[in-house]
């Protein structure tokens, strides 16, 4: 295309084969230049208007803390690493964050895929928080699995924790 015409083909792929797609790019070469360069401008549309699209559906946003029950505050301090993942047939991890002082993880917002309906698990970090203070924890490790809805909404999931206690409940 770029010999052709000067610039690169663009089309909007959104709900085509790769069949689709290389048949496309057939059928353009033989279009003559103004011809091409109005449709590039509207696949280029077709593009931004896709995006914006997908950039505007709402979606389901997570976000944690941690509150330490023995010492009475957020496990703050130190900091202490949080992953999340969503899993069916298998776990895929999306994020992994770190808690800031007051215990908090802050919604997952660097999440590269949008947070659909299904079956999540949080995963804190425990015995580094523990060990930092010099203590031996029972649970060195703790997953917290739920589910999320269809309709887009926030899930804030607290972690209540000692070493030899825990707790966790939906929040808002």
């Amino acid at each position: 295309m770029r010999k052709s015409f000067g610039f690169i083909f663009i089309v909007c792929a959104t709900g085509k084969s790769s069949d689709e797609l290389l048949l496309n790019l057939r059928k353009r070469l033989g279009n003559p230049g103004e011809k091409e360069l109005h449709i590039a401008a509207a696949e280029q549309a077709r593009i931004n208007h896709a995006e914006t699209r997908e950039v505007a559906k709402p979606m389901s946003t997570i976000s944690t803390h941690i509150l330490d029950i023995a010492r009475g505050g957020p496990a703050n301090g130190r900091p202490r690493q949080t992953r999340l993942s969503k899993f069916g047939r298998e776990l895929v991890q999306l994020a992994e964050a770190w808690t800031d002082d007051d215990g908090r993880v802050k919604p997952f917002f660097l999440v590269g895929a949008v947070l659909s309906a299904g079956n999540y698990r949080l995963v804190f970090d425990t015995e580094a928080y523990f060990s930092a203070y010099d203590i031996d924890c029972f649970y060195p490790q703790v997953c917290v699995s739920f589910k999320i809805g269809d309709s887009p909404q926030h899930y804030h999931v607290p972690l209540l924790l000692s070493p030899l206690w825990l707790s966790t409940y939906r929040g808002s």
